[in-house]
């Protein structure tokens, strides 16, 4: 059983990578969308 804390650190650096690749993977679909 992990610690909640170590569980919270994970999920904070994992809510700050989606935030990170998000925007990119939108503006790649927008790309391809557009051509």
């Amino acid at each position: 059983m992990w610690k909640p804390c170590v569980a919270r650190a994970i999920g904070g650096y994992g809510a700050r990578l989606v935030a990170r690749v998000l925007p990119k993977i939108f503006f790649w679909l927008g790309l391809k969308s557009l051509g």
